[in-house]
């Protein structure tokens, strides 16, 4: 056992555990964050386990808990509420979740790409997001919050979540907003590839 020193989400922590213990795992079974999912560990290929680590997307199934000594560590519960809402408001727009799953993960490759100097393309946003995994959704909507919260970075208007659409419209959904903004989804809903959970550990 190793007593592990770092900074969670703006917070000094320390925990002791085996070194070798997956960060994800002590992030969620030790400091009961949610938004980071144990999905495909330890393969590095779905990307709903990311964090951002040194400022750096980092999927945390791969890293140990004895390589984050002295480091700083966010999740999406680390992220400030009107940047939440920014994420939340953009995903609903674009229709760019289903039963919100993934959509920690991609939420914080977006901020960390939408955090950067340079503008992307669309075509660069795209590939940007290679290693993310999507069952539901699809990617298309998924770049298209991608390309409005780019926008609204630099300075341009999300446009509103419709509530009450008709055919061909995009449409509020329901929970939408704490999906994208909470990460620690009630339920899943059947049917999609992902677990069915009511409030427990395993979401």
């Amino acid at each position: 056992m190793k007593v592990v020193k770092f900074h969670l989400n703006g917070t000094p922590r320390e925990v002791e555990a085996w070194p070798d213990e997956p960060l994800v795992d002590v992030l969620r079974d030790i400091f009961k964050i949610k938004s980071v999912k144990a999905a495909c560990g330890p393969q590095k290929e779905c990307g709903c386990c990311l964090a951002l680590i040194d400022g750096l997307p980092k999927v945390t199934c791969s890293v140990r808990i004895a390589q984050v000594e002295g480091r700083s560590i966010l999740t999406l519960e680390g992220v400030s509420d009107n940047e939440r809402r920014l994420y939340a408001d953009a995903f609903q727009a674009a229709a760019g979740l289903q039963c919100g799953f993934c959509t920690p993960g991609f939420v914080l490759r977006i901020k960390y790409l939408t955090d950067q100097q340079s503008a992307l393309s669309r075509a660069e946003m795209a590939r940007a997001l290679d290693g993310h995994l999507c069952r539901c959704t699809g990617y298309v909507k998924i770049v298209d919050a991608f390309e409005l919260i780019q926008t609204a970075k630099r300075g341009g208007a999300l446009p509103a979540p419709v509530d009450i659409g008709g055919v061909g419209q995009p449409l509020r959904r329901y929970q939408g907003g704490e999906l994208a903004r909470q990460g620690h989804p009630d339920r899943h809903h059947e049917g999609t590839g992902t677990s069915r959970c009511y409030q427990s550990s395993d979401c």
